[in-house]
């Protein structure tokens, strides 16, 4: 029989089923608040979940599986709440699997950190490519695969506060084991059809991202005054360009949408080294030496700001009036793999050209920049018109 007090919203007990894109949330039970996965003789597979906001008077406030082999797969296990173990997932089973899976700020009735995933009995927990915040993580014959273990890490995530766990650009990014994914889910990367919880591409760039949700850079958005402001790599904030307290992580998509999105009509660099993104033609040739910073029509880029800039062009340590280029060094290379020697050793990846001014680019500017790790030394030209 099904038991009563079981998996509030989905009780399971039925062998080899696979069950897709579901949510999970709101729901009460004595064990297993959102979902119980009971024995029932053979394999169950779960994939592109969302399990919230449940709870359990006992044990497993977002899943509860016992005495059968599971595999929960690209899912958000968030904010369910447990009286006892397992706030998130509590298993007591023969064999039981999470891979790129998000587990974060499940909590006990007390308020306090929940265990994100509780192991009783015999049988082993794996879990692969996981990332597991504001909730522990049990000792008990549990393995953890290339995974990420954090108290806190509110950075990493889009919009925590209100229930966004999509990554960050501090996120683990490229940071996951394909291999450990393909064997999990029984497909080979890339495929058109495998989608991540948002409904992207699993395998964007060489290595897939950590938890349930793939890296999307999200696009520049400039201030009232049309300024996209930069710092190279994760500076907290949402990233999206509109002061330096959110600084967009790197020159080359700015200046590339640019070409599109005519609300951005300066960028403003932070010290550092920056490198081409994007081919000097607009087009994916696949090409990395063809990439390079095409100047665009009339947009304004500034170098030599500080790197701790705050604020905005207004207030903050950062505003035009103490601009330093030579202080503060801001550098474009073309040295893609960073290992450039004296004499122009290692230089044969460089791109062609690290910086192109093409056709009439209005009243576009370049100013405050080093421009360093060019290496024109192939055959033929790029078509580069002035982008506007």
């Amino acid at each position: 029989g099904v038991y009563r007090t079981y998996g509030g919203g989905f009780a399971v007990y039925s062998a080899g089923m696979t069950f897709s894109n579901l949510i999970i949330e709101k729901n009460y039970a004595i064990n297993g608040g959102g979902m119980c996965v009971r024995g029932a003789g053979g394999d169950s597979k779960f994939t592109n979940l969302i399990i919230r906001d449940n709870t359990a008077n006992q044990d497993g406030g977002g899943v509860w599986s016992y005495s059968t082999n599971t595999m929960i797969a690209n899912s958000l296990i968030s904010n369910n709440v447990a009286g006892n173990n397992g706030a998130g997932v509590y298993v007591n089973n023969l064999s039981f699997t999470l891979t790129n899976c998000t587990v974060v700020d499940n909590t006990r009735t007390d308020g306090s950190a929940g265990v994100g995933l509780y192991h009783s009995g015999t049988g082993l927990i794996n879990a692969y490519n996981c990332i597991f915040v504001g909730n522990t993580v049990s000792t008990h014959d549990t393995d953890i695969h290339n995974s990420l273990v954090l108290t806190n890490g509110n950075s990493i995530f889009v919009d925590p506060a209100n229930g966004d766990y999509r990554l960050s650009v501090c996120g683990p990014t490229d940071a996951g084991d394909n291999t450990y994914y393909e064997d999990a889910i029984g497909i080979t990367l890339p495929g058109s059809s495998d989608l991540d919880l948002a409904g992207n591409g699993r395998l964007d760039g060489t290595n897939m991202s950590l938890g349930a949700y793939e890296y999307k850079p999200q696009l520049p958005s400039p201030d009232a005054n049309g300024i996209v402001y930069v710092k190279n790599g994760c500076n907290g904030g949402n990233g999206n360009g509109d002061s330096w307290d959110n600084a967009y992580p790197n020159l080359a998509t700015p200046l590339y949408e640019a070409r599109q999105d005519h609300t951005i009509k300066q960028i403003w660099v932070a010290a550092g080294t920056y490198k081409p993104e994007h081919p000097a033609d607009g087009l994916s040739s696949g090409v990395l030496r063809d990439y390079a910073f095409v100047l665009v029509d009339s947009i304004k880029v500034y170098g030599g700001f500080p790197a701790n800039a705050t604020g905005h062009s207004i207030s903050g340590n950062a505003t035009m009036a103490n601009r330093n280029p030579s202080v503060h060094v801001t550098t474009l290379s073309g040295d893609l793999n960073g290992d450039d020697q004296p004499n122009f050793v290692n230089n044969g990846e460089n791109t062609y050209h690290v910086v192109i001014s093409a056709d009439s680019v209005g009243t576009a500017l370049l100013d405050g920049f080093t421009i360093t790790g060019g290496n024109a030394d192939g055959n033929g030209y790029i078509a580069v018109t002035s982008p506007s």
